[in-house]
């Protein structure tokens, strides 16, 4: 069994962190690529200024090739990078330990069923909720 997943991981996820404010997602992408079939590359960016926030998400197809990776030393850009297990956020509601699922860029047309049908397919869910304008009850996608 992988590390991550005896780890609680529930998938090849990693955090990767000391980006260089310049470095695209394809840079990244092609570095990691070394280590297995690179799925995604997630780099947040400031709200304000859409730089770069200095680390990113990579998501691997398999365990082995994350954990591979966590193992190397990793250096990109002239900067030495911190690369640790992806941790999912647990967002504290009532003291009560929660995870939450933000899905973006809905059609106006998916109703909340719809939601609910197609992520209920991988699990129970306690709820889910499609964010609507206050004026028009439109979707915000």
């Amino acid at each position: 069994m992988s590390f991550l997943a005896q780890n609680g991981a529930t998938c090849p996820k990693i955090f990767v962190g000391g980006l260089s404010w310049e470095t695209p997602a394809e840079d990244v992408k092609q570095h990691f690529s070394a280590w297995g079939n690179v799925m995604d590359v997630m780099v947040p960016k400031d709200r304000e200024t859409g730089r770069s926030r200095g680390f990113c998400f990579v998501t691997f197809d398999s365990f082995q090739a994350a954990d591979q990776s966590l193992g190397a030393e990793h250096e990109l850009n002239g900067r030495r990078l911190n690369v640790n297990p992806a941790v999912a956020e647990a967002v504290t509601v009532d003291s009560a330990p929660t995870k939450r699922l933000y899905i973006g860029d809905l059609l106006s047309s998916t109703t909340d069923d719809e939601l609910k049908a197609a992520f209920s397919a991988f699990g129970a869910l306690e709820d889910a909720v499609i964010m609507r304008h206050p004026d028009s009850n439109e979707s915000r996608g």
